[in-house]
């Protein structure tokens, strides 16, 4: 593996579709170039190779990216009773990997969409915030952690300008909200989809995400799923998002 500098792997993986894959399990996306983490930067087999700590991210660059041959040779630098390999694949996932664990990735770009049930929350519907938020025992743990979440800052996310928050009102009733989270000078923005447990199945989750969406022109958004949610995946794609690639746990 060849030692990059910094400034060089920030270019190479800003100017591919990697940037829509790692959006929020990589730690080239937040601390690499922020300064806030002290890592090596490497290029092999068409990947970009991340060492942060203990962590080991190696990001395909292309299509043609040898993400095999690239796993093997860093874990010939790895310590196998510490160290930990994430995979980010772009367009496809090598077959020898597809059992792995880990999320799809898409995304897709600004479209103007309209829906009168949809508007922006502010700090007046905390209390429609909380009876949302209310945690379903039934619920899947992830509804739950995004539902959490959401409550527990939600104030921070309100008074935060490069966040978006929306929600869907029935009857006066909040029965889901998405945000957006954009990461400054890049475009780029991560979504986050809530719709409760009893309202899901009605294409709630659809307009929400359509909804996002069409908040600002210049930014491309980005949308990860577990593996396993075949219904977030087909959601996603129904409403113009596409495949770009998946995060993997080697």
């Amino acid at each position: 593996m060849k030692q990059i500098p910094i400034s060089e792997a920030k270019e190479l993986f800003f100017s591919c579709n990697a940037k829509y894959v790692s959006q929020e399990q990589s730690s080239i996306y937040y601390d690499n170039f922020s300064g806030r983490a002290n890592i090596d930067t490497y290029i092999s087999c068409d990947c970009l190779i991340v060492k942060c700590g203990n962590d080991w991210h190696i990001h395909a660059l292309s299509k043609e990216a040898d993400i095999l041959s690239a796993i093997q040779k860093v874990r010939g630098f790895m310590n196998p009773y510490c160290d930990k390999l994430m995979v980010l694949t772009l367009d496809i996932i090598p077959d020898e990997l597809s059992d792995k664990r880990g999320a799809y990735k898409l995304a897709r770009c600004y479209k103007p969409y309209s829906d009168t049930s949809i508007r922006e929350l502010t700090t007046e519907d905390s209390a429609l915030v909380k009876e949302c938020c209310f945690v379903d025992p039934d619920d899947n743990q992830i509804g739950q952690t995004i539902a959490n979440d959401f409550l527990t800052y939600y104030n921070d996310f309100i008074n935060d300008p490069y966040t978006t928050n929306l929600g869907l009102f029935e009857d006066n009733r909040l029965v889901g909200f998405v945000q957006s989270f954009e990461q400054k000078e890049t475009g780029l923005a991560t979504v986050n989809i809530f719709v409760k447990r009893l309202y899901r199945n009605n294409g709630y989750a659809k307009r929400l995400l359509s909804a996002i969406c069409a908040t600002s022109e210049k930014t491309f958004y980005c949308y990860s799923c577990v593996k396993r949610n075949v219904a977030s995946v087909k959601t996603a794609k129904s409403c113009g998002f596409q495949f770009m690639g998946a995060y993997l746990f080697i």
